[in-house]
């Protein structure tokens, strides 16, 4: 995943890289950016649900 901030008629983005897929959110929606962490598994959870990762420890 990548981000990166962009401008476009005076409202910023932050993108974000996704598989083969971009977004774009506004700034004033985002509270932070993490870097990428290892993520555990999570025994018996559904296929959908990748793991989790521990944000603030």
């Amino acid at each position: 995943m990548t981000q990166t901030a962009a401008t476009r008629s005076g409202v910023q983005y932050v993108t974000i890289g996704i598989d083969r897929e971009i977004f774009a959110v506004e700034v004033d929606q985002v509270r932070e950016i993490l870097d990428l962490r290892p993520m555990s598994r999570i025994p018996n959870a559904p296929s959908f649900l990748a793991g989790m990762i521990d944000v603030r420890g």
